[in-house]
């Protein structure tokens, strides 16, 4: 009893500690409920949590769904162990055989084995899932249905989808009036819009020009010069030390000694990475990129497009940097083309990287990829599929040289295909996210793990 009475005690140690903003609990025991609150529910207002404040709750969501979902089987509507087909007949993904035989019993068990972190914008609006579940029909899967356990955003949006077909109404209005209502959810929302009326939490990240530890650049050092020998001489001491920088005298740094980040902008720009050279093409998007020299010496033209750029009536460019000779029949969305790209008829490149002489076939999508020089990406293809809600650049999938990926093939996030990589390298039609594959030496498997192969 004493640790229910210590609740807003613990709370706000426990804020502190794990550097949350703000939090609400409450225990419901014995007929009693306990509350308690602590911090703010904006750093930047100041505006203090209370009992009646909302929050983001995430995938708890889910068992709302499952709830409604066994509504539906007491009520002869679905049946758990029926092929999703048999409810929603345009249902496709890229395995025919999922396709066919997936169940809503896969779905809520998360063993369907379909890719699920597939977080697209299918905008607003009462028909929003059922777009979702068109956008999805290239999802891989990653094992067959039943086979093992893994979670699935995309199937319980599919779930959704199934609740809105068998009751008629969209899921916001099934769940409040099949849950919220009949239960006093009164503060249950599913609109961000409806938050106006309620103290609302917004969502925080780390502030980069506040770090909590200890920051030190990979790209630019400046030393006390004294200082740094002192290490050199140590570390060469040191017969367990692999002697590097990167690895050795940097770490050691930032343990024993004052380490401050260096601020790198302006005209310079470090790419060095994958990721740092996909940053610095994302920044050229911008309509004043931050490294343009000046006001009177921009990095980029603000005109739409230059007369050498060919673009269809169903072609359209937003937020892109196009170089001349290239053909645009699709969408091209924050993204740089170098010359010569071609863009086929309702396809998709978004937050991308597209070097000379590339082509993307009929309606396939690029997520947040780089593609080198002569790449061919054949029809109803998916290449950069699986990233989360929060866009993460370690996460680029890369295409080397003259890679041709052939039609009906979805490669996931954090890919690498290297230069000259055919259709008989593929193995499958689904690569999995973090995976690399090579031209074939030989009649073996080549797809491997990239966390388990060193580069």
């Amino acid at each position: 009893m004493s640790l229910l009475k210590d609740l807003p005690k613990l709370l706000r140690s426990g804020i502190r500690r794990y550097d949350v903003p703000g939090a609400s609990l409450a225990i419901h025991r014995r007929g009693r409920r306990y509350e308690a609150t602590a911090g703010v529910l904006n750093l930047e207002t100041g505006v203090k949590v209370t009992p009646d404040s909302v929050f983001q709750i995430g995938s708890i969501t889910k068992i709302f769904t499952t709830t409604l979902i066994m509504q539906l089987v007491d009520e002869g509507l679905i049946d758990l162990d029926t092929p999703i087909r048999q409810y929603l007949p345009g249902f496709r993904v890229a395995d025919r055989q999922a396709t066919r035989t997936v169940t809503p019993r896969h779905f809520l068990s998360h063993t369907s084995g379909i890719e699920g972190d597939f977080f697209v914008d299918s905008g607003r609006g009462d028909d929003c899932i059922r777009r979702l579940q068109e956008m999805g029909s290239m999802l891989p899967n990653l094992f067959p249905p039943g086979e093992r356990i893994s979670y699935c955003n995309f199937g319980f949006a599919m779930l959704g989808r199934i609740i809105e077909v068998a009751t008629g109404r969209s899921w916001d209005q099934a769940i409040r009036q099949r849950l919220f209502e009949p239960l006093g959810m009164r503060h249950a929302l599913t609109l961000p819009e409806d938050t106006v009326r309620y103290r609302a939490a917004i969502g925080h990240l780390p502030d980069p020009r506040n770090p909590r530890s200890n920051l030190v650049s990979m790209g630019i050092y400046v030393f006390n010069k004294d200082i740094l020998c002192q290490r050199l001489i140590e570390d060469a001491r040191l017969s367990e030390s692999p002697h590097d920088f990167g690895y050795a005298i940097i770490p050691n740094t930032v343990r024993r000694d004052k380490a401050y980040a260096y601020k790198f902008d302006g005209y310079w720009q470090d790419i060095g990475t994958v990721e740092s050279y996909y940053q610095a093409n994302m920044e050229l998007t911008r309509r004043a990129p931050s490294f343009s020299l000046d006001d009177y010496w921009p990095i980029l033209t603000h005109k739409i497009h230059s007369a050498s750029l060919r673009m269809s009536e169903q072609g359209s460019v937003r937020n892109s940097l196009i170089s001349s000779g290239c053909l645009i029949k699709g969408e091209v969305e924050n993204s740089v083309l170098s010359t010569n790209v071609v863009i086929e008829e309702q396809a998709v490149v978004r937050d991308s990287v597209i070097l000379a002489d590339t082509c993307i076939g009929y309606h396939s999508v690029i997520n947040r990829c780089i593609l080198d020089e002569g790449v061919n990406i054949g029809e109803y293809c998916y290449i950069g599929f699986g990233h989360g809600l929060i866009k993460e650049d370690w996460n680029i999938t890369v295409l080397g040289r003259r890679v041709l990926v052939p039609p009906n093939t979805a490669i996931g996030c954090n890919c690498r295909i290297l230069p000259n990589v055919g259709p008989d390298d593929f193995t499958s039609n689904a690569i999995p996210s973090g995976s690399i594959i090579s031209k074939k030496p030989r009649q073996q498997s080549n797809v491997r793990k990239l966390y388990d192969t060193p580069l």
